[in-house]
């Protein structure tokens, strides 16, 4: 839903993951479908339906890994296409989000630093 709800509001036309992230997930998937038992038979779920070749309708784990993987999209991986103007929001709600958490801290250590100071004051 992350990935279109900017392309149903308007904001963008599409996103496409890029090849370098494809080409990473696909070694990491085939690295981990080694030690499994999709590589000691023939079947469909190999692209050549030979025990020599590539795994490719499976996932390697748990649905609740497979949840993990896709409950928050990576946005570095993707290339928004027509999407310049979400991007720019992205942006300003991400600084948004930073400034509002270093003004939190800020105020939290000052409060902190005033109430080291009343009870030195107190010693003294």
């Amino acid at each position: 839903m992350q990935l279109i709800r900017p392309v149903i509001e308007g904001k963008a036309k599409s996103f496409e993951i890029t090849d370098d992230a494809t080409d990473k997930y696909n070694e990491w998937l085939q690295g981990r479908l080694q030690s499994s038992v999709w590589t000691d038979c023939v079947s469909y779920y190999q692209a050549g339906r030979d025990s020599k070749t590539r795994i490719i309708a499976t996932f390697p784990g748990p649905i609740s890994l497979f949840w993990w993987f896709c409950r928050n999209p990576k946005w570095e991986l993707f290339r928004g296409v027509g999407a310049e103007a979400w991007s720019r929001e992205r942006k300003q709600r991400k600084l948004k989000k930073w400034t509002l958490g270093v003004l939190l801290l800020g105020i939290a250590l000052g409060m902190r630093w005033r109430n080291v100071i009343e009870r030195i004051s107190k010693i003294v």
